[in-house]
């Protein structure tokens, strides 16, 4: 029986910051979604994914579980076992997932239906705010140059006048966090203006070392960076760049060689592949207007293309 008497609770008023992107905020979606997925039911999403594995690499023809039937059975439960804190209003919401399409992002979910969720599973409501960890995600990732000059000051703590002084040097220590002692360059050494890039990425090196740190010797300890977070040095990366491009003297080629490294699977296993696939393609549409801008004022480099002739993987 639903609970009629339960008042709303003024502390669910939410403002959830808009992205432009429409194609970010269907990944916004699903990314939510997923996390709900992966903390309500996650035997059944491993099932789903061991199911498909197997479907792919064997030829099997196995049914796959349906995640939404089940997390709406998972809701079911909950509503009941927590009526006592829900409103008419709010069980009613919990019961119609079923008609949701959150797994394909075309469904943008209601700050009600957020705050169910939030009620259920605590926590899963920054993940669509700001993004896994609680790290401003998806406004960095919509290029808000606001949010990308505040997350980098509250990381990093640069001087007052580094927005017009000392940008570079703010440029090389992400560079310096992301890429080891041992194969680290000076972003203005890097040939990206001349040469294609054909050798494997010093970022993906980095990031195998530090994933295999427990197999290195002593001696060997250089070869792993010095992040004091991947996940945080990724999002100032990102930030940096959007900064860089809104500058005539950004470091712009230097940032899209940084990100590209993370492309090749830093960014999917710190925080997942279809935001790596996002995040590449950001990058390949600002390379080309680069590209473009550049040959107008008769500027002869190699294009985009050229510059990664060995594509975007290891």
């Amino acid at each position: 029986m639903k609970n009629e008497n339960a008042a709303p609770r003024q502390s669910r008023a939410r403002s959830t910051p808009a992205v432009k992107d429409r194609e970010l905020q269907k990944l916004r979606v699903q990314t939510w979604y997923r996390h709900l997925l992966e903390r309500a039911i996650e035997n059944e999403v491993d099932r789903r994914a061991d199911r498909a594995a197997l479907n792919e690499y064997f030829g099997a023809d196995g049914d796959l579980p349906n995640l939404n039937a089940t997390m709406q059975k998972w809701l079911e439960a909950q509503v009941e076992k927590n009526l006592h804190l829900l409103t008419l209003e709010e069980s009613e919401v919990a019961q119609r997932l079923a008609r949701s399409r959150y797994d394909e992002g075309k469904t943008t979910p209601t700050e009600l239906t957020i705050s169910v969720f939030e009620l259920l599973l605590p926590g899963s409501a920054a993940v669509y705010d700001q993004g896994p960890g609680e790290l401003p995600l998806w406004r960095v990732l919509d290029g808000d140059l606001e949010a990308c000059r505040t997350y980098v000051e509250d990381m990093l703590s640069p001087p007052p006048p580094w927005w017009n002084e000392c940008f570079g040097e703010v440029v090389q220590e992400v560079f310096d966090s992301l890429i080891a002692p041992a194969y680290r360059v000076d972003m203005d050494a890097i040939p990206t203006l001349s040469a294609p890039q054909r050798d494997t990425h010093p970022v993906w090196l980095s990031f195998i070392n530090s994933r295999y740190a427990a197999t290195l010797d002593e001696n060997e300890a250089d070869k792993v960076p010095q992040a004091f977070t991947l996940d945080d040095s990724v999002l100032l990366a990102i930030a940096l760049a959007n900064l860089a491009a809104a500058r005539e003297d950004g470091p712009q080629l230097q940032l899209e060689w940084l990100l590209v490294g993370l492309c090749w699977g830093v960014i999917a296993q710190h925080i997942n592949e279809p935001i790596q696939e996002y995040v590449l393609k950001s990058v390949e549409k600002r390379g080309k207007a680069m590209d473009a801008a550049l040959r107008k004022m008769g500027v002869r480099m190699p294009a985009f293309e050229e510059r990664w002739p060995g594509g975007f993987a290891p």
